[in-house]
Formats: structure tokens, C-alpha cells, sequence
């Protein structure tokens, strides 16, 4: 039977937005995965996601440390789960990274087709005129993509709010 030890390091999102561990990344978005300060001597470093009804899913595979420890990945649509590293060492031993945050992804952008969508772990309130002290009437998450219709000089977009969420009138 093979030994499981917690290693204290992590795996290092470079990028994504981001609450309380909780990572929303963009589908199909190119990002190298790092685990900081891995347990050494290790013949393999594997990047998980474990997700709801103890699915595991395997995303990368590190063989050779030597240079750090990190793979490319690219997000794949509709994930959720939680990322850690796992390494084979001698004598079958497993070595854990320590919980590094869940993961959460959605559609992926559609092609060809300019988009606005939030870029942070909030909202992004849409304008109902292209000015700051104008009311707000909609809003856009993480995650939902708006196409553009005009980019006009002044810097404002003009989206198709079909995808937006209105705030209730009264």
C-alpha cells in the first residue's frame, strides 16, 4: 500500500481572477502551472483537479524537475474542482502539494467575434449612456461574454446585452 505525506508546497496560478481561493479561469486561456518548493529525488510530479463524486482528472505530468517543476496547460471549458500536485517518490510514496484553490471555468470565448467580459471576481455594470455618472442597468460576470457592437473614440463599447444581468426596477 502506498504512503501518502502532505509537502508544503503549493501549485502557483500565474494568472485568473480570484477570491478566497476560489480561481475562475478563462477557457482555453494558455497558463504554466508551477509548484513551489516540491518535494525533491521524486520520479514524478503529477497537476490534479478533484472534482464533485471523487472524479480525478491528471492534466500534466512533470518527469523532469531538474528546471522547476510546471507544465503548460490550457483551461479546459466548464471545469470545477480542487488543484494539487502529487508526487511518486521512492519506495511508492505519494507526496501531496497543499490545497492551492478551487478551479472553476466556463464556455470558452466565441471565435472570431469581439467580446467584453469581467476581468476581475466582481461584476462589470453596464452603463445605460457611455458616461460614469450615468445609471447602471446591467452587469456582466466572470465568465459571460458580451459581443461588441461599436468602440466609438471616446473609448466606451457598445454590447449586445442579451447576455447581461438587468438589475430589478421597481
Amino acid at each position: 500500500m502506498e504512503a501518502t505525506q502532505i509537502w508544503n508546497g503549493l501549485i502557483r496560478i500565474p494568472w485568473g481572477v480570484a477570491d478566497a481561493g476560489n480561481w475562475f479561469l478563462y477557457a482555453t486561456a494558455q497558463l504554466t502551472l508551477t509548484w513551489d518548493t516540491p518535494p525533491p529525488d521524486c520520479q514524478r510530479y503529477d497537476f490534479i483537479v478533484e472534482g464533485s463524486e471523487d472524479s480525478r482528472t491528471v492534466f500534466g505530468t512533470d518527469m523532469d524537475p531538474s528546471d522547476g517543476v510546471s507544465i503548460d496547460w490550457e483551461v479546459p471549458e466548464n471545469l470545477e474542482g480542487s488543484l494539487r500536485g502529487e508526487a511518486l517518490c521512492e519506495g511508492d510514496e505519494i507526496r501531496q502539494s497543499i490545497w492551492s484553490g478551487e478551479l472553476y471555468s466556463g464556455d470558452a470565448p466565441p471565435e472570431g467575434v469581439c467580446t467584453l467580459t469581467s476581468g476581475t471576481i466582481g461584476v462589470v455594470d453596464l452603463f445605460s449612456t457611455p458616461s460614469l455618472s450615468s445609471e447602471t442597468n446591467a452587469y456582466l460576470t466572470p465568465g459571460i461574454f458580451a459581443s461588441v457592437l461599436e468602440h466609438t473614440e471616446d473609448g466606451w463599447y457598445r454590447i449586445d446585452e442579451s447576455v447581461a444581468f438587468h438589475w430589478q426596477t421597481s
